[in-house]
């Protein structure tokens, strides 16, 4: 028992010290609502803003005592809106110019099954490409497990007919969700809305 409340205080004590540490070495800190944390997502926005940010996700309540311990001026004004998914996004890019960065950003990734396709996707009759590649022979055997109607001629892997993929409106199944991450259809979008602005140095 011991331990366990060593390791918890131990915790504590990190986080509190990595946050502060964040407020002086950023200007600005970001609220950010995103209802999709899917690991792709959110490697693809670090890359986007690492020059000069950084975002930290973590678990609500601990996060809110964090940015209480630094007894930073006014904090409860980001802190009070803490809810839902979301993250912080401390940078040191001008605050409004970081604003319209994440209002316009798109971030794609693939859909996961039971998720709603956005569009029409159909494999054409012919040669079996991906990214303008025709693909390996073995590839057929992969195909053929998911029904599409492929063989092999002349060392090529056809796709005898036309075969529709996704359906745009409908949701997906694991079997399509694995030929569009297949063909590399990213059709998943996150879209991100700044929830509160706090700049550091007008506390």
């Amino acid at each position: 028992m011991a331990v366990a409340q060593k390791k918890k205080r131990n915790t504590k004590e990190y986080e509190n010290s990595k946050i502060l540490n964040l407020t002086k070495e950023y200007k600005n800190l970001l609220l950010v609502e995103a209802t999709d944390q899917r690991s792709s997502f959110l490697q693809k926005l670090r890359d986007l803003v690492r020059v000069d940010s950084k975002i930290i996700f973590g678990k609500r309540k601990m996060l809110i005592k964090s940015l209480e311990a630094t007894k930073i001026s006014k904090i409860n004004k980001l802190t009070t809106k803490m809810a839902g998914s979301f993250f912080l996004l401390f940078t040191n890019r001008d605050a409004q110019e970081m604003v319209k960065f994440i209002s316009e950003i798109e971030v794609k990734g693939f859909l996961r099954p039971n998720e709603i396709c956005s569009e029409d996707i159909v494999l054409p009759s012919g040669i079996v490409k991906i990214n303008d590649s025709d693909v390996p022979v073995d590839f057929e055997k992969v195909l053929r497990r998911f029904n599409v109607p492929v063989v092999i001629q002349q060392g090529k892997v056809i796709c005898q007919e036309e075969y529709k993929i996704c359906e745009k409106d409908r949701k997906i199944d694991v079997s399509q969700s694995k030929l569009l991450r297949m063909f590399g259809y990213e059709l998943a979008v996150l879209k991100l809305k700044v929830l509160e602005v706090f700049l550091f140095n007008e506390e």
